[in-house]
């Protein structure tokens, strides 16, 4: 996987907890900590020098095809390195995510796999995991090949009949707003999944879930000093 601290990390290797993102929605995004903002590219090239990364050709010479999951941010930090490998190598890879034709170079956008918001129908689940959704999708009930446009034609079969479903939207709340929301569901359930379902579904509250977290866990201390 791709860690924004680490590098490329082998899933097997034993890692230390960190908290941080490239991503700009969440508390643990890099760039409004750092002065005058961040270059991405720049930042990449030093964590994939770190001890904890493993280089793209590592990955790659396993054989087979090599699924990989992508936000547009993280999309953008990688672009490099995959533009500067081997175009056989590159040939077996696959692209998950959402707008990734907008970050990656021209030379990588025929492996994008053309997942849209069909897929919640098919295999439903949040915003923030559609590209982890569309993967498993693609390696559990997609036949494969190795050419990457078969695989495209194969994912818009998939797709072809269904329909996405009604999204609803849902309006963002203030951390003051949605800490009492929890703790009015803590009287009546127990189970911080448990909560988040009820906010997102009967409240119509939106909540990321590492902010959820954090303002429960807030919201559980507070029930406790009283």
């Amino acid at each position: 996987m791709a860690a924004a601290r680490l590098g490329v990390v082998a899933g097997t290797r034993a890692v230390p907890s960190y908290g941080l993102t490239v991503g700009t929605r969440t508390d643990d995004a890099i760039g409004p900590r750092m002065t005058g903002g961040i270059d991405s590219a720049a930042w990449w090239r030093t964590v994939t020098g770190g001890p904890f990364s493993m280089q793209w050709q590592s990955v790659v010479e396993v054989g087979g095809l090599v699924l990989i999951a992508l936000s547009q941010a993280y999309a953008g930090l990688i672009a490099e390195d995959l533009s500067a490998m081997n175009p056989i190598d590159v040939r077996r890879m696959r692209f998950f995510g959402t707008g990734l034709d907008q970050v990656l170079p021209a030379a990588l956008r025929s492996s994008i796999m053309p997942y849209d918001a069909r897929l919640d129908a098919l295999w439903p689940g949040t915003r923030t995991d559609f590209a982890q959704r569309a993967l498993a999708h693609f390696a559990k009930a997609v036949v494969h090949s190795e050419d990457p446009a078969d695989d495209a034609a194969a994912v818009s079969r998939a797709l072809q009949d269904h329909r996405a479903p009604e999204r609803i939207e849902r309006p963002r709340a203030g951390d003051d707003v949605l800490i009492m929301a929890i703790r009015r569901h803590l009287r009546a359930t127990s189970g911080i999944g448990r909560i988040l379902r009820r906010l997102r579904e009967q409240d119509q509250i939106a909540c990321e879930q590492r902010r959820f977290t954090r303002l429960y866990h807030a919201a559980v201390q507070q029930g406790a000093v009283q």
